[in-house]
């Protein structure tokens, strides 16, 4: 059995990755900021705990840790595996030069600095375990570009340049550390507001001509290497794997 700290357990990868790793009985750590309702029903689980903390916050993470430990004091709820979940989207898709900072901020915030805030906490407890499995999330657009995405794309680059930094300082103590990069995702639109839905629609509609198996990816395509990279990885680390269906 594995203990797991899912980070963005609530949004919409997180929570299917939860789901599943629940039914195989293993003990999972979720994490959320706000919308704990998405959630709620995964926290009744008698092998789930939860912690709550400001990704974008350094003493938030600290202190919601170290309350966490101290609170628990079992070492079985000790994560040895760590799968990041969490990230921020524009929702204006406009050209940089005409982005609101503080939107471009809140990205790079969540997806790179966050991050690393995160990794510079978790790392010390980690390199107690015998081996450990790091999962980060990237995205296919790292590769490509993002046009009235341009600082997402950035983001998602620096995490790629990240892991592949972090597998080697990290190998000593037996941290595999490896990134998920996704092209894009079936997901219901219904939950977001009707431009960005309009948004996502059009885009995607043009992806998928791009993509050879003419589908985009399904949940259960990106969890397959994610299980792979948590259970079965013991000597890859520092790779991206993408989850394009063969697009570039």
């Amino acid at each position: 059995m594995k203990t797991i700290l899912i980070v963005g357990a609530n949004s919409n990868i997180g929570s299917y990755i939860a789901n599943h790793l629940i039914s195989e009985n293993h003990r999972l750590i979720l994490h959320y900021h706000h919308n704990k309702h998405r959630i709620e029903s995964l926290l009744k689980h008698p092998s789930v705990s939860e912690i709550q903390f400001d990704l974008c916050d350094y003493l938030s993470i600290r202190n919601a840790f170290q309350k966490f430990y101290d609170e628990s004091k079992e070492e079985t709820l000790f994560p040895d595996s760590v799968i990041v979940c969490a990230t921020e989207r524009s929702s204006d898709f406009q050209k940089l030069a005409d982005t609101d900072i503080r939107l471009t901020e809140k990205i790079i915030q969540t997806n790179l600095t966050g991050v690393c805030y995160l990794l510079n906490i978790l790392l010390p407890y980690l390199r107690s375990n015998s081996a450990s499995n790091i999962v980060l999330f990237g995205s296919n657009v790292s590769r490509i570009g993002l046009s009235q995405g341009s600082v997402y794309a950035a983001t998602k680059a620096a995490i790629s340049n990240l892991v592949r930094s972090l597998a080697k300082e990290e190998a000593e103590h037996n941290i595999l550390i490896n990134i998920v990069s996704p092209g894009p995702v079936q997901i219901d639109s219904t939950q977001f507001a009707p431009e960005y839905r309009r948004f996502r629609e059009d885009y995607y509609e043009r992806q998928i001509q791009t993509i050879p198996l003419n589908r985009l990816a399904g949940f259960n395509d990106i969890y397959q290497i994610v299980h792979f990279l948590i259970f079965k990885n013991s000597y890859m680390t520092g790779e991206e794997f993408y989850v394009t269906g063969g697009a570039l």
